[in-house]
């Protein structure tokens, strides 16, 4: 087993983060296999050639709830949460430790229950660029927020979800706003609404190298089959 922490004990109430006071900071212990399993970066650090031999914690990049969701995640395969500004943190831990069966299943449960769905709402713009500055240009994450923005941000929504016209153009991501632009301008009719990439398709964001690989992930299957009692 192998100890998984962080400092941070804040949580979500009503759609705010607060801080826990008397929380204990957020500890657990987890099987090691798995958690090599899904991310080379904790196998190279426990069994790769620099590996400490006496490495029994790791610190996680994350506030406690996040980490709870991410242990949930990494025993269930679900994603138990539709707040953003958890499951946007969690995509960066996972592409920061490599964790791309994390990032798939967060896509895919943007996809299917995030912004979008039933009205002209996109993700808050300032969780939208904050999270994007923690990314890079070619992140999947990056790709679906453009189109999400393409398709279903609405200028006449405003003071809540999408708030661009609010937002200090000084520090705005020039270069997401142009890309979000020119898909607006390319945009046409409710045809493509219809059938927007960001909710009809979440292969679209899920990083395939190929068609073999896409059509191996089709299949279901869970490590914890093949997991060792330690």
């Amino acid at each position: 087993m192998i100890e998984l922490k962080c400092t941070g004990t804040s949580y979500l109430k009503d759609g705010e983060r607060v801080e826990s006071e008397g929380t204990p900071p957020f500890r657990v212990d987890v099987h090691k296999d798995l958690l090599c399993w899904f991310s080379s970066y904790y196998d190279a650090a426990l069994y790769g050639q620099f590996a400490e031999a006496n490495t029994t914690s790791f610190t996680l990049d994350l506030d406690g709830e996040a980490a709870r969701l991410f242990v949930v995640w990494l025993y269930s395969g679900r994603i138990i949460t539709l707040e953003e500004d958890t499951t946007f943190p969690l995509y960066i831990f996972a592409d920061k430790h490599d964790l791309l069966a994390l990032r798939r299943s967060i896509i895919t449960h943007l996809a299917r229950h995030g912004k979008g769905l039933e009205s002209d709402t996109a993700v808050d713009y300032c969780l939208a660029q904050a999270t994007l500055k923690k990314l890079p240009n070619s992140s999947a994450l990056r790709r679906y927020l453009i189109d999400l923005y393409i398709h279903h941000w609405s200028p006449d929504v405003e003071e809540g979800w999408g708030s661009i016209e609010t937002h200090d153009y000084k520090t705005m991501s020039k270069s997401f706003l142009y890309e979000v632009m020119c898909g607006l301008s390319r945009k046409s009719t409710e045809k493509v609404r219809r059938f927007c990439p960001c909710h009809n398709n979440p292969c679209n964001y899920h990083e395939h190298t190929s068609f073999k690989e896409w059509l191996s992930s089709q299949y279901i299957f869970h490590p914890c089959m093949l997991m060792s009692k330690y």
